[in-house]
């Protein structure tokens, strides 16, 4: 509706009183979702799992469908159904077709005109430099001199 307005009194005091000076609307937020990622630059390998992530406000649905694109076209569905709680956990298929041109859609489950594109596209690509990632010490320890203490690096698949 379009002609509400709020009026508040003190509790001790009805004396003492202020409403709204004008009328002002409630309605319905308009249906949206927006991927934030991948929404380009990111660079994915096969074979590892990443967080699909979105927003949506004024869905009709609790689920939302998930699709990938390449070079502008369907190439599949990652979830058909999946809660529109903001994020999914793809599993990249370790084969994978690799291309610089992906982009993930999301939409609403009940209502596929309302859906949101990747801005830009993403990388799933093998990475030609291997990687090392120190996991502990990871900052904040404190170690004495003297002491037995374990260094560690996550095990290659």
């Amino acid at each position: 509706g379009s002609n509400y307005k709020i009026k508040i009194t003190d509790s001790n005091n009805s004396a003492t009183t202020d409403q709204s000076n004008g009328n002002f609307t409630i309605s319905q937020a308009a249906s949206s979702i927006a991927v934030t990622s991948p929404n380009g630059g990111e660079s994915w390998e096969p074979g590892s799992s990443h967080a699909i992530t979105w927003t949506s406000q004024g869905l009709s649905s609790s689920y939302v469908r998930i699709k990938l694109y390449r070079s502008g076209s369907n190439v599949g569905t990652l979830s058909s159904q999946t809660s529109d709680d903001g994020s999914y956990t793809w599993s990249i298929p370790s084969n994978q077709t690799e291309s610089s041109y992906y982009q993930v859609r999301i939409e609403e489950y009940n209502n596929s005109s309302v859906y949101d594109l990747s801005d830009n596209y993403f990388t799933i690509e093998e990475s030609n430099n291997p990687m090392i990632t120190v996991t502990s010490p990871n900052g904040g320890e404190n170690w004495l001199m003297g002491d037995t203490v374990s260094i560690s690096i996550p095990a290659k698949d």
